[in-house]
């Protein structure tokens, strides 16, 4: 058992607060008085009407809340924040998050298998997952069978992704990134639609969308969103079925206050398991499988998913500098698996070598989280300046029910590879053990971020975040508690948010950002205690630029992050039924750099790129992470067509990886025998283009993987496996508006 005392503020930290706390003595005075007409005033940011994308037909949205928790120009805000918009998700037909997340610069995808993709960021993984800007923690989870869903993106207007510490509004959390999933919202004025889709996998995917007032004058919107994803995948015996439904009511209460409900539901139920494919023969020869190829997945195996998040919102304008937004959500996630795996003993190349297992898994994840946010502007020093302060947190149940399932047997050889899968594993029914555990975490902090108007050119932003954190797993057997084990808990962490920008020109703004991290682990040591928590810091320096009336946006970055007390998997463990242990990496730090254009060249041509390297090393200078690409580049454009080709649009994307790499152990654990599997740097084309047919009625066709290539999304070491990405497919798809 690890336990935590008290944290006191280190005597340099305690000017930021003191920075702050103008805004308690401005607050009344600001709420009440009118604003002074000599003052240098901050343009008050736009509402929800403003925020959302699905009409505006662009590539660029051009403000965000999500690194500072104000609503401001994405030029003024010190961090980099990548958006995605509703057009350009119509257009690359981005039907999951992890569709989305594949385009945003800096991003690598790997996988451990099709239900779980792991979103490579800066180098370090994203654990840190926001609707509508209201944080939800999956940190911990990610491994078992509740880990972070493939959400679906048919119910969300755009997705925001801040890259870094988001250290305002969480305080915890990978140096990587922040999702942000915003909704769609209702509309006053009455929409439908309609959508159809096909793929050469067989896979077939439908969409309907249906808003509108209920009451006049905005006092009842309402929206319903389905969809379904069903069909191929382009792996052997792996077919998806995804349901989503999303409903939602907006209601103007007063002229000052709108109050939110909503519900949303998504049912993953996947026949079979998409998984990696061997790299090496025993010999050490390379294999030569296809994306196509994939073994131990059964008839029977299932990765069943079902996750509901319910919300409440009330927003509430004190006056036209002062207002206030508190939410709740709560999600419910329930997940059953049931899978063989092929990766225990070494191929040889007439299909013999390997040796079967099987798993089974249940569990379910409860979590509360609730937001109090207060955004406005006070008066001081004759300048008007802008300040956020809240509350927030969450508190988090995970329960994870024993089954019984085969266990492993060194007589579940494999007679030929190329022919495991369908019925070649025989099927199990696994049985409650009644031993369980239920591991509770919460997490509660205050936090407070100040935008000080020194000059107009020049803005600091000071605050921070005071964090209490506390997890403990009960261990149950038949529904007694055994015991309560790895009791945790920190509190008044302090996380401190300093950053500043400056308008050199008129389209031009540098910026600096420093913010630290402090994120308690769920990983376990070798002796099942909890690994010390991770430290650190993260600093990012940039130049944002804006060129043509503001419609293209080009910006660079340099980031520079350090931690400690990195998990690093012991080796041996994760495998053959051995749980997954770890060790910790001392100074482990990441560096690097970010380029990204996004925006409009003309009204008809929109254009984005984006170019990221990362280097990450620990304290003794060894590359870790090697196994995800340090660089990456990724481009997409597309041209709007005029005059009697005005109902054409027609575009393309290529995506660039860097080579990546890891060492398979094809010895022994006494003897080891470490080749090295590399994935050389790729390219992945792709082009898309679409037709108004009339004002109601598009149709369009995207090819993915243009070239059909082949290559590994991530490199397994500890199953000898790589995880193939997706060949050639070309989608068709019909869309109605009414």
């Amino acid at each position: 058992m690890v336990t935590c005392g008290m944290q006191y503020f280190p005597p340099n930290k305690i000017w930021l607060i003191v920075l702050s706390t103008p805004l308690f003595s401005s607050y009344l005075y600001a709420a009440a008085s009118e604003p002074v007409a000599s003052l240098a005033p901050i343009v008050v940011q736009a509402e929800d009407g403003e925020d959302a994308t699905e009409n505006s037909k662009k590539y660029k949205k051009s403000k965000s809340s999500q690194a500072t928790k104000m609503n401001i120009a994405l030029k003024e805000t010190p961090q980099t924040v990548t958006v995605v918009t509703q057009q350009r998700m119509q257009d690359q037909g981005l039907a999951t998050v992890a569709d989305v997340m594949q385009q945003v610069p800096g991003v690598s995808i790997g996988y451990n298998d099709s239900e779980r993709p792991n979103y490579n960021i800066r180098g370090f993984a994203v654990d840190n997952i926001q609707i509508d800007g209201i944080a939800s923690s999956y940190s911990g989870v990610s491994g078992s069978v509740i880990a972070m869903p493939v959400f679906d993106t048919a119910i969300y207007d755009h997705i925001e992704v801040l890259k870094g510490v988001n250290g305002l509004n969480t305080g915890l959390g990978e140096p990587s990134a922040s999702i942000n999933m915003v909704h769609k919202k209702p509309t006053q004025e009455f929409n439908a639609q309609l959508g159809a889709s096909y793929d050469t996998f067989d896979g077939r995917r439908f969409t309907g969308d249906i808003s509108g007032g209920l009451l006049a004058d905005d006092k009842l919107n309402a929206r319903l969103i389905v969809a379904t994803s069903d069909g191929g995948t382009g792996k052997h015996y792996y077919e998806k079925n995804t349901t989503t439904i999303s409903g939602s009511l907006t209601s103007k209460l007063t002229d000052q206050t709108q109050l939110t409900l909503g519900i949303d539901y998504q049912d993953d139920d996947p026949h079979g398991l998409g998984g990696g494919v061997p790299i090496f023969y025993s010999d050490g020869s390379q294999t030569n499988f296809s994306s196509e190829d994939n073994f131990g997945s059964m008839n029977w195996v299932r990765w069943q998913r079902e996750l509901q998040n319910s919300y409440v919102y009330l927003d509430h304008n004190f006056n036209d500098r002062w207002k206030a937004k508190l939410s709740f959500s709560r999600q419910d996630l329930d997940a059953f698996a049931k899978t063989s795996y092929a990766y225990n003993g070494n191929l040889n190349k007439d299909g013999t070598g390997l040796s079967y297992s099987h798993w089974a898994s249940e569990g379910d994840l409860n979590q509360n989280t609730y937001d109090l946010t207060v955004n406005g502007l006070f008066d001081l020093f004759n300048r008007e300046h802008q300040v956020v302060f809240g509350f927030n947190g969450w508190d988090r149940e995970a329960n994870e029910y024993g089954l019984t399932y085969p266990t492993y047997s060194a007589g579940n050889t494999i007679n030929d590879i190329e022919h495991f899968y369908g019925n070649a594993s025989p099927d199990f029914k696994p049985e409650r053990t009644g031993v369980d555990k239920t591991t509770d975490t919460k997490m509660f902090g205050t936090f407070i971020n100040t935008r000080w108007n020194i000059a107009d050119k020049f803005k600091i932003f000071t605050g921070g975040r005071m964090s209490d954190w506390e997890t403990k797993t009960r261990n149950f057997n038949q529904g007694q508690l055994i015991s309560t084990t790895s009791k945790q808990k920190q509190s008044s962490i302090f996380v401190p948010y300093v950053a500043a920008t400056y308008n050199i020109f008129p389209t031009s703004t540098i910026y600096a950002s420093y913010t630290e991290i402090f994120k308690p682990q769920s990983s376990l040591d070798a002796n099942d205690n909890f690994l010390d928590p991770v430290t650190g810091s993260n600093t990012e320096l940039g130049l944002k630029n804006s060129f043509f009336d503001d419609h293209l946006d080009v910006n660079a970055a340099v980031f520079y992050a350090q931690k400690d007390n990195v998990a690093e998997q012991i080796a041996g463990t994760g495998l053959n039924g051995i749980e997954a242990r770890y060790r910790a990496v001392k100074g482990a730090k990441t560096k690097g750099f970010e380029v990204e254009a996004l925006g409009q060249l003309t009204d008809a041509w929109t254009l984005t790129f984006g170019y990221a390297y990362n280097d990450t090393e620990d304290a003794k200078g060894k590359k870790i992470n090697i196994a995800n690409p340090k660089q990456t580049a990724k481009f997409n454009t597309n041209y709007q067509f005029s005059g009697d080709l005005s109902g054409l649009r027609v575009g393309g994307s290529l995506n660039w990886y860097g080579s990546s790499y890891d060492y398979i152990n094809m010895g022994t654990r006494a003897q080891p025998n470490l080749i090295k599997a590399e994935q050389k740097d790729y390219v992945v084309a792709s082009l898309y283009g679409a037709y108004d047919l009339n004002e109601k009625t598009r149709v369009s066709l995207n090819i993915n993987n243009l070239f059909d290539e082949q290559y590994y999304t991530r490199i397994i070491a500890n199953y000898k496996t790589g995880y193939m990405g997706d060949g050639r497919s070309a989608v068709v798809a019909l869309n109605y508006k009414f």
